[in-house]
């Protein structure tokens, strides 16, 4: 199982922010716990057996709660995020791209 620092060094690839120059782990990590908020929204079924439990914010060292093949979705969300910080044009649809990504990863 993946932990949350790992899963931020998967977004950091596309950032190619591998020195972690760009981007605060700080940053990519609250991306994150939006991404897992965001996809128990989108599939309740995650949350299967702790509907009632509220979603804590997780740290660098935690356990990726969500099954492994979606790393990438939730990776994909943190690195659109991070694009549409950036003014450039480009990264605008780079964001979009990314956030697209999330929403069909989960499926």
């Amino acid at each position: 199982m993946p932990t949350m620092q790992e899963v931020c060094d998967v977004a950091r690839i596309p950032l190619n922010d591998d020195d972690k120059d760009r981007y605060a782990d700080a940053t990519l990590l609250g991306y994150l716990n939006t991404a897992i908020r965001r996809a128990y929204v989108v599939r309740p079924d995650l949350r299967f057996g702790q509907y009632g439990v509220p979603y804590a914010d997780l740290v660098l060292g935690d356990n990726f709660p969500l099954p492994d093949h979606l790393v990438q979705a939730a990776a994909d969300y943190a690195t659109g995020r991070a694009h549409a910080i950036d003014e450039e044009a480009a990264d605008a649809e780079r964001a979009t791209a990314y956030m697209q990504a999330f929403e069909t990863g989960l499926l």
